[in-house]
């Protein structure tokens, strides 16, 4: 448990380390650019436009944050139909690549088929049902 505790303050200490250097990096920047602006202007303007440089830069660093941290748009859920059409097509491939491996079967099969459906009228019944819904 020590260990847990003594990690975590660590990492606190290490973030926070960097938020204060990145902002002593950010207020050097801010007074680099302000001993520059004042050859061109006076005092005030530059100090405007001194701190307006880095307060715009933490905003649009906040923007990009908060986009990159937004959850995943969620992909819309395949509906049953979908579900079983992909299934369809799954099964009626494997099915389809079975009958190519065994043609002369397919054949004899197809045939018997043909012949129990013409010969029986509530088979023909039940496939003509089975295919109209």
């Amino acid at each position: 448990m020590a260990q847990v505790a003594l990690r975590g303050l660590l990492l606190f200490a290490v973030v926070f380390g960097a938020i204060v250097l990145l902002g002593g990096v950010v207020v050097a920047l801010a007074v680099a650019v302000y001993l520059a602006l004042i050859d061109v202007l006076p005092p005030a303007p530059a100090l405007v436009a001194a701190s307006v440089v880095p307060l715009a830069a933490s905003v649009a660093g906040l923007l990009v944050a908060s986009k990159c941290m937004q959850a995943p748009a969620r992909r819309a859920r395949p509906t049953n139909e979908t579900l079983l059409a992909e299934l369809g097509n799954l099964a009626g491939g494997q099915f389809s690549n079975l009958l190519g491996t065994h043609p002369r079967k397919t054949a004899m099969a197809s045939l018997l088929a043909g012949f129990a459906v013409g010969a029986s009228p509530e088979l023909r019944r039940a496939l003509l049902n089975l295919i109209k819904s």
